[in-house]
């Protein structure tokens, strides 16, 4: 594969990224109710947790505009980090963080990340691991999975988190043949592996099982789709195991979902590995 080197200014946002992108996701998954991948998600981050205790510092790469995955890690680390390659989604966060209008309500996925932990989840709970989360966010910036450099994080004890990103970096386009899209999630992957340290654990979720996701525009309500690499558990342990995880401590699982097909989503990925 030809390198894929450079700046993040050298990588234009595809249009289906750009624009109204972080508002239609936002509408599309993350409005009513919590989606049936989205609580197991939850569901296994609290579990996760518990096996990696506390930590100096968690990074979610690819947070999107959402700030839902980092809930879980508000008791046991320091600090929280959340980078993304689109701005309108790391600006969605910013303004979600600093209280900015108009701020998405985050409430039934906190509720159910502590419901997860077995923890109380009233009004007054909400809010406060809410406020919580946003005292610990210190960093907000953007990064790039496809470049060298992905992100300079420094010497301290940083966990990675990584969800429904690794497939949606590849920028796959829908003429690319299922080799090539899975070449270049590849080639995303080694980007991301780069900066789980020796002992640092790396989580991660992903859509698995399709080759496609949607999202619905914010004003025609007409469905954009969205060309993915067909992924497995296996595509996971395998680039794992390649880059030297230990087999017993790679986690690599397939939790099929319901009531999102419309979408393009079956089955999710779970992924927790420790280098």
């Amino acid at each position: 594969m030809t390198s894929q080197t450079g700046s993040l200014t050298d990588w234009q946002v595809p249009a289906a990224l750009g624009g109204s992108f972080a508002r239609d996701y936002l509408n599309t998954y993350y409005v009513g109710e919590v989606t049936a991948d989205e609580k197991v998600v939850l569901e296994f981050l609290a579990k996760t947790w518990k096996k990696v205790g506390p930590a100096d510092v968690f990074v979610d790469l690819g947070c999107g505009p959402t700030i839902h995955h980092l809930l879980s890690a508000v008791p046991y680390v320091k600090e929280l980090q959340a980078f993304d390659f689109v701005p309108e989604c790391v600006e969605e966060v910013r303004k979600w963080r600093d209280l900015v209008a108009p701020v998405h309500n985050w409430n039934p996925w906190t509720k159910c990340a502590l419901e997860a932990e077995g923890k109380n989840s009233s009004l007054d709970d909400i809010n406060q691991r809410e406020t919580e989360l946003r005292s610990k966010l210190k960093m907000l910036g953007r990064c790039d999975l496809r470049n060298d450099v992905v992100l300079e994080l420094g010497t301290r004890n940083p966990v990675i988190g990584c969800f429904y990103t690794t497939e949606q970096a590849t920028m796959a386009d829908a003429s690319w043949p299922q080799s090539k899209r899975l070449e270049m999630w590849q080639f995303v992957m080694k980007k991301l592996l780069t900066v789980v340290p020796k002992g640092g654990w790396l989580l991660m979720s992903a859509v698995g099982y399709t080759d496609h996701y949607v999202t619905y525009d914010e004003k025609t309500k007409e469905n954009i789709k969205h060309p993915l690499p067909y992924l497995t558990e296996e595509d996971f342990r395998a680039m794992l195991m390649a880059d030297g995880f230990p087999e017993d401590q790679i986690q690599a699982i397939r939790q099929p979902v319901k009531g999102q097909e419309q979408e393009g989503v079956t089955d999710i990925i779970l992924v927790a590995a420790k280098r």
